[in-house]
């Protein structure tokens, strides 16, 4: 007796994949091995596999954006990948990087309390917060993925919160503020703000600074995270004032 495949189950796998699903499964793959690098304690090495990842993600938005995109697995595959990548392998990389830290030295804790094991509690629980968020941003963007089209994103994409994330991992501070930028990092995933997408003049320029930290790791003093954090912190500051001028301009031009 055979199988009754309606026509969509008929076609190979192979066939429904376009040219920018590859390199989301690049993505995926990266972030794996991110994860295996990061289990094998070469921090560096799962920070740097990372940024290539985060390249990966926006070369197949590029892609896509030329022609070579729009397959019936593309944005499935793509929120699949950015949940292995930036949201798993963030999560793992600060957890292994920060579980062998003193949590809270200044906080007096009676020593009944075991403020080893509650520092350890602390840190799993603002990693899995960071994973739950970040499945959430990927959902609430999967969703609004039908609506009107902005030139800007809401909430800090995972790829960006990664990246801050992972910086952090490999910059071996105290434990304590560790753990409330990667807080930020995460709550501001699920907020409102409004942040512009990477796009015409910026893209060689981020480009550029995601290879040379990819490259350099935690060389020259760490140079390549703390310039990522500075740049974060720059489009954090600056970004929802440039999406609200560009607003007002457009307003202006539809007036006039």
């Amino acid at each position: 007796m055979s199988l009754d495949l309606n026509a969509e189950e008929r076609i190979p796998i192979l066939r429904m994949l376009t040219l920018a699903d590859y390199f989301t499964m690049w993505n995926g793959l990266l972030g794996f091995s991110a994860i295996v690098a990061t289990s094998l304690r070469e921090f560096p090495l799962a920070f740097s596999l990372l940024m290539v990842a985060v390249l990966m993600d926006g070369v197949d938005g590029g892609v896509a954006r030329l022609g070579y995109g729009g397959g019936r697995l593309g944005d499935k595959l793509d929120t699949l990948s950015d949940l292995v990548s930036f949201c798993v392998a963030p999560a793992f990389l600060f957890y292994s990087s920060y579980s062998n830290k003193e949590f809270f030295p200044k906080v007096p804790v009676p020593a009944w309390l075991h403020p080893e094991e509650w520092g350890q509690a602390t840190l799993i629980a603002v990693c899995v917060l960071y994973l739950l968020l970040g499945m959430l941003r990927l959902a609430r963007f999967d969703y609004l993925k039908g609506g009107a089209r902005h030139d800007y994103f809401v909430g800090v994409t995972t790829p960006s919160a990664a990246v801050i994330a992972a910086s952090v991992s490999v910059l071996a501070w105290d434990a304590t503020p560790a753990i409330i930028v990667l807080l930020a990092a995460a709550f501001l995933m699920v907020s409102r703000i409004r942040l512009p997408k990477v796009r015409h003049s910026l893209i060689v320029p981020s480009i550029a600074i995601l290879v040379s930290a990819a490259v350099l790791g935690d060389r020259l003093n760490n140079a390549a995270p703390i310039a990522l954090l500075v740049f974060s912190l720059a489009y954090l500051v600056f970004g929802p004032g440039y999406v609200r001028r560009r607003e007002e301009e457009s307003l202006e031009a539809v007036v006039t």
